[in-house]
């Protein structure tokens, strides 16, 4: 995941694996990587949509209370 408007890279995960697991830890590394409160933030995905769109990861981006924008 990177943070579009600093450009940094602040969240990932490697896996054998497309389970919604894997964006899930991605996104709870970002969330400690920014070191402030994500509400608000546009969580925006042109990949993965199956994983994105999962009710784990759903779940995960409520409970930040961030958006999420797949295409």
């Amino acid at each position: 995941m990177i943070d579009a408007h600093s450009r940094r890279v602040i969240g990932w995960a490697l896996s054998e694996h497309l389970r919604a697991s894997l964006v899930t830890d991605a996104l709870s590394m970002a969330v400690v990587q920014r070191r402030y409160p994500i509400a608000g933030v546009v969580f925006h995905s042109d990949r993965g949509s199956c994983q994105y769109t999962s009710s784990e990861f759903k779940a995960l981006a409520d409970r930040h209370r961030c958006c999420c924008r797949s295409v």
